[in-house]
């Protein structure tokens, strides 16, 4: 397994779901302000959720295409 974190990039609009890899970093100015995460769009992976009809469990998966 790989660490990494799901980036949400939303404001008004529906998008899919993007894994990145390693850990979360914020992008900072003055030292203090943050101004959301370091992301490089080169490495972001869409993910896909599966349900089960019966129990509704979900199962998400970032497969690289």
């Amino acid at each position: 397994m790989e660490d990494g974190f799901i980036v949400d990039f939303s404001h008004t609009v529906s998008l899919v779901s993007q894994w990145s890899p390693g850990n979360p970093q914020f992008r900072k100015i003055l030292g203090w302000l943050t101004l959301g995460l370091k992301v490089r769009n080169s490495e972001l992976i869409g993910v896909t959720t599966l349900r089960c009809p019966a129990c509704g469990l979900l199962k998400s998966y970032a497969i690289k295409a």
